[in-house]
């Protein structure tokens, strides 16, 4: 398969963390032969406040999506049979941002922990996953906006943004969880 794989982390997580790091394994295994890690450079900013603080976080989505258009200015994405946007937070926002300008690439995607702002660009072909105790994400929010854009969100119990609980084997157990719903999505036609 000559298959495009990008990942868009989230600000403080990246494929060193077990969600990311699984499927890029994954992705691998499944035969698609480029991975590109968009990397965001120069983001200054006070995580504490963050949260609460939406222009900041305007900012840094700005910020983020400049450095996603630099570090895929020179993609050929015609070259490729398969495109699956793998993201993460913040990194849902400038995959679905992407996929709008790439009106003509068909791209599949995988939303880890989406925010809301991640529904304000059309996404096609996707599957998300989120805990119901995620602080950065108004749950229920996420929740509407995907069912309105017909995107399938599988929920998990108890879990924060990174999809755990702080019961190792209930982590696991998620973690297991992601991975074969995402198998099988990236398997489907």
């Amino acid at each position: 398969m000559n298959g495009l794989v990008v990942i868009f982390p989230g600000i403080g997580y990246n494929s060193s963390r077990p969600l990311l790091y699984y499927l890029k394994k994954m992705v691998k295994k499944l035969g698609f032969d480029t991975v590109i890690e968009v990397e965001y450079k120069d983001l200054v900013f006070d995580k504490g406040n963050l949260i609460k603080d939406k222009e900041a976080q305007k900012e840094i989505f700005k910020k983020c999506l400049s450095c996603a258009k630099d570090c895929l200015s020179n993609v050929n994405w015609k070259e490729y049979d398969s495109v699956l946007f793998i993201s993460k937070s913040i990194g849902t926002i400038a995959a679905s941002a992407m996929e709008n300008e790439l009106k003509d690439v068909k791209i599949k995607q995988i939303l880890l922990t989406p925010l809301e702002e991640t529904f304000q660009f059309p996404v096609k072909n996707a599957v998300g996953f989120i805990g119901n105790v995620d602080p950065w994400s108004r749950y229920e929010r996420v929740m509407e906006l995907a069912l309105e854009n017909r995107i399938p969100m599988h929920t998990y119990e108890g879990a924060n943004h990174s999809i755990e609980t702080g019961d190792v084997r209930t982590d696991i157990d998620y973690l297991k969880n992601v991975m074969e719903i995402a198998d099988s999505f990236i398997s489907s036609k």
